[in-house]
């Protein structure tokens, strides 16, 4: 049987805080991380530019009060560079509010050139069966079910974009 540790009260977290800014001095702390085998984990950002919170961590244990291991984000190999650079270039999180909206504009910007280029598609299909029917009915009823699904799924994204950039990190 595991003996489960005690989860650290505040002034106990605060000396582990301490520890693990002693450990890495330009540790931005993001996220702390509490397990029952490695002890605390505190991740986030530090001199390596480009990566995840978790390429940056200093791993210490509660009972001991000591740092068990440390990650540097410059000290990754090439294939885990790119891999830890994934997510902040395909959000746009690493700079701040401007990358995010730059970010947002040109996802717009791709969207209305999927809508647009349909629209293009939907009249010169109606101008091609000389139909009475407009263009945007044709393109429609071409879609079928997936015409509601596409619009609620567009319309849910306009909904939660003020979340996701005020709120990403």
């Amino acid at each position: 049987m595991i003996a489960a540790r005690a989860m650290p009260t505040s002034v106990a977290l605060d000396r582990l805080v301490a520890i693990a800014r002693r450990a890495d001095p330009a540790l931005d702390i993001r996220e702390i991380r509490i397990t029952p085998d490695n002890g605390v984990i505190f991740l986030g950002q530090s001199s390596a530019w480009l990566v995840r919170d978790r390429a940056n961590a200093v791993v210490v244990d509660p009972a001991m009060s000591r740092v068990v291991a440390r990650l540097d984000g410059r000290a990754l190999r090439a294939h885990q560079r790119l891999s830890e650079m994934a997510d902040p270039l395909h959000f746009g999180t690493f700079g701040g509010l401007w990358t995010k909206a730059v970010w947002f504009l040109f996802g717009a910007l791709l969207t209305a050139m999927a809508v647009t280029g349909t629209m293009i598609c939907a009249m010169r299909l109606a101008r091609s069966s000389r139909s009475n029917a407009g263009s945007m009915k044709i393109a429609w009823q071409g879609m079928g079910a997936w015409g509601y699904i596409g619009i609620a799924l567009i319309l849910l994204t306009l909904i939660l974009t003020p979340g996701a950039i005020g709120g990403a990190s």
